[in-house]
């Protein structure tokens, strides 16, 4: 299973058009807990865990 991370930051999406999305491998990730804070290469907010698929069908 995958584990998404997205940039929920409204101007980025507006420029942008699309949601950026983050995907790590769960052999990747220990546990949530234990992951790094990663940020959007483009706007650098902080990426959040994607709850909704809606979000990551870009």
């Amino acid at each position: 299973m995958e584990k998404k991370y997205c940039c929920t930051n409204t101007e980025c999406t507006k420029e942008e058009k699309e949601v950026f999305v983050k995907v790590l491998n769960q052999e990747s990730v220990m546990d949530d807990k234990n992951v790094a804070q990663m940020f959007c290469p483009r706007c650098k907010s902080r990426l959040t865990l994607c709850e909704d698929e809606h979000e990551t069908a870009c």
